[in-house]
């Protein structure tokens, strides 16, 4: 669990996973695909709290259908 970074949703965009965080830090939210958790222009903190909660994501917990 993260003190800077919440998870608001995760939801499909055509055939990509998005997922939508709160930086409580910074005050705004960011949005990525899954796909760039593994890449490096991501905040390493935000990486870590995003593969830590990995298996929530990927079973649905967090989905959102716009």
């Amino acid at each position: 669990m993260s003190d800077r970074y919440n998870i608001m949703h995760v939801y499909w965009n055509g055939p990509y996973k998005m997922i939508k965080v709160m930086d409580w830090r910074d005050g705004r939210m960011i949005g990525f695909t899954i796909d760039e958790i593994d890449k490096d222009n991501l905040d390493p903190e935000l990486r870590e709290y995003i593969r830590s909660i990995k298996d929530d994501i990927e079973s649905g917990k967090y989905n959102y259908k716009i």
